[in-house]
C-alpha cells in the first residue's frame, strides 16, 4: 500500500516490526533459548518499539478524534492494543515459565497491531485530517524519527 510522506517514518518502523515479529517466531520454531528472545524483545521495546507508540499517541489520537468518522473505535483499538503490548513485556521481563507462549503471543499482535495501523489507521488519518495539519505531523514524526536497532546477536533466528 503507498503510504504518504507525512507517516511514512511510521511505516518505516512497522516494517522494522514485521521483520522483528518474524525473527521471533522463527526462533520459537528452531527452539531457541527464551532468555535470549525475552532479553531481544526487551531490547527491541526499550529502543523502538516503545517510543513509536508513544508517537503514534501524541501526534494522531486527537486528530482522528477531531476529524475521522471513526476516530473514536480507532483510538480505542490503538489505546487498548497499545496496553496490551505494556502488560505483556511487563510479564515477559519477568521471566515466568510461560516465556515461550507470550513471546509468540508478543510476535503474533505485533504482526495484527501493525496490519491494523497500516490497513485501517492510517488510511483514516490520510483521509481525514486536514491537509496543512497532516503536513505538520509529517514533518514532527520525520524530525523525531530514529532507525531502531534491530540488531542482535546471536542471531537465533537463522
Amino acid at each position: 500500500m503507498k503510504r504518504g510522506e507525512e507517516l511514512k517514518p511510521l511505516s518505516w518502523d512497522h516494517h522494522h516490526g514485521l521483520v522483528f515479529a518474524f525473527r521471533l517466531k522463527r526462533g520459537i520454531q528452531k527452539g531457541a533459548t527464551n532468555g535470549v528472545m525475552a532479553d531481544y524483545v526487551l531490547h527491541a521495546w526499550n529502543g523502538t518499539l516503545q517510543h513509536h507508540f508513544e508517537k503514534e499517541e501524541e501526534f494522531l489520537v486527537e486528530p482522528l478524534k477531531k476529524y475521522a468518522e471513526n476516530g473514536k473505535e480507532l483510538i480505542t483499538r490503538l489505546k487498548k492494543e497499545h496496553a496490551f503490548f505494556h502488560k505483556l513485556i511487563e510479564t515477559i521481563g519477568q521471566r515466568g515459565k510461560n516465556l515461550p507462549s507470550l513471546i509468540q503471543d508478543f510476535a503474533v499482535a505485533l504482526e495484527a497491531h501493525i496490519r491494523f495501523e497500516e490497513r485501517d489507521l492510517f488510511p483514516a488519518v490520510e483521509k481525514s485530517i486536514p491537509p496543512k495539519l497532516l503536513q505538520k505531523i509529517g514533518h514532527s514524526l520525520h524530525e523525531l524519527h530514529q532507525t531502531g536497532d534491530m540488531c542482535w546477536t546471536p542471531e537465533f533466528w537463522t
